[in-house]
């Protein structure tokens, strides 16, 4: 019989080397490496409230394992429980055995259970998890942007180094709170920033106040030249325009000893910021584009509980739309979460409803509702690519007007 347990200290070194075999760019390929890793999955079961490791057992044996995570997202100002799974892996002879299918129909359980309407990973393939119902999120893009074709900046505070956990962690907490799609972070989460050796961290202050900062690495250009090198923004926080400004203006001046700035950012907009968006590799797109970025697919989103989704809602406002509406899901994978969803919506209020009281049904997949509800995607562009259905095609502008939103979900949390 096939179990989903919480890991004790006996199974670690046998789910660590399980993972390392999964995924080999993690370089579990020492002694001492593994044993480090072990150590690390011991403390964040002991000491992390908000961070299990399950495995997957049959007879006694590890099948595989994971590491679910109890989150809190922003979702349109409002700060939902959300579950975040990392850390899939199944033992290479165990594959083709419907390990992975087990591991995730647990973490969705485990989650609708606990009263959370989404769920959230990164997927090894898109493809795989979008048969499991996960939808696609906001692409992140890398601009490589030459130092000298930033703004200079003309903001009154000052940029530093700092290791200043708290005021960082603080200065997150803000923008967490007025950003769509942020994970709030805890002190362990902060403290990981810090921990790397290739990070520093560059803030903005406003007096004593950080307002903003810079998480930054460097990296060598291809040449191999040690005096030349590229440097890499993993993450850029900012709670206004004028902190902005003031980490901007900091970065141009590297210019002396940094060929290109690398950003990774979820800001589609970002190739308005230099004077010149080219990204350095001279690359044309017919007839006459000029290559800025390259973008990716990454973080997916999964609605888990239809019904909880619009209650923890609650007060948000669908476009300002009055429309009786139902949804009906197609989700082959979590039966449960399948079906149909009255929503008596007035004045852009959502109000669950019984009955089969409702002037339009919409039909689709939980993976594009997933997106949709979020504002990954607007309901008119699933609707032509035969994604979804409407019974009534009068109300498409309507059912438009609910779910579009003028900004994507942003996540910067790896998992």
């Amino acid at each position: 019989m096939r179990t989903i347990e919480k890991l004790t200290k006996e199974h670690f070194a046998s789910f660590v080397d399980i993972a390392g075999n999964a995924y080999p760019v993690f370089g579990f390929n020492t002694t001492e490496h593994k044993k480090k890793v072990v150590e690390s999955v011991a403390d964040t079961q002991e000491n992390d409230p908000f961070t299990t490791f399950y495995g997957v057992f049959e007879a006694g044996n590890l099948l595989g394992g994971m590491r679910l995570h109890d989150y809190t997202m922003n979702v349109f100002g409002h700060p939902i429980p959300t579950g975040g799974v990392g850390m899939v892996c199944v033992d290479l002879i165990h594959k083709k055995q419907h390990v992975a299918k087990d591991i995730i129909q647990f973490f969705l359980r485990e989650y609708r259970q606990k009263g959370a309407p989404f769920a959230i990973l990164y997927p090894f393939r898109p493809d795989f998890y979008k048969r499991m119902g996960f939808g696609y999120g906001t692409q992140k893009h890398c601009f490589r942007v030459r130092p000298g074709d930033l703004p200079a900046g003309d903001a009154p505070g000052r940029v530093a180094i700092t290791e200043d956990k708290a005021a960082v962690e603080q200065c997150y907490d803000r923008v967490f709170r007025a950003t769509h799609g942020l994970i709030k972070t805890e002190e362990r989460g902060i403290a990981r920033l810090f921990r790397s050796e290739e990070n520093r961290v560059a803030a903005y202050f406003d007096g004593d106040e950080i307002k903003g900062y810079l998480v930054l690495a460097s990296e060598g250009t291809v040449d191999g030249n040690p005096m030349r090198q590229n440097m890499l923004i993993k993450q850029l926080i900012y709670e206004d325009r004028v902190a902005l400004a003031g980490l901007l203006g900091f970065l141009r001046k590297q210019a002396d000893q940094v060929d290109r700035m690398v950003f990774y950012t979820q800001d589609e907009f970002f190739y308005h910021v230099p004077t010149d968006p080219r990204d350095g590799s001279d690359g044309m797109i017919p007839s006459a584009y000029h290559v800025s970025n390259t973008s990716g697919v990454g973080l997916m989103y999964r609605v888990v509980d239809v019904p909880t989704a619009f209650k923890l809602l609650k007060g948000r406002n669908f476009g300002g739309q009055d429309c009786k509406l139902k949804i009906t899901i197609a989700d082959n994978f979590l039966p449960e979460n399948a079906g149909s969803t009255v929503v008596h919506f007035k004045a852009g209020q959502a109000d669950i409803q019984d009955g089969d009281d409702f002037d339009v049904e919409i039909q689709l997949d939980v993976s594009d509702f997933s997106s949709l509800l979020l504002g990954i995607i607007d309901f008119k562009h699933l609707y032509t690519y035969n994604q979804a259905e409407i019974s009534d095609p009068d109300y498409l502008d309507c059912v438009q007007n609910l779910f579009y939103s003028q900004v994507k979900p942003v996540c910067i949390t790896d998992f």
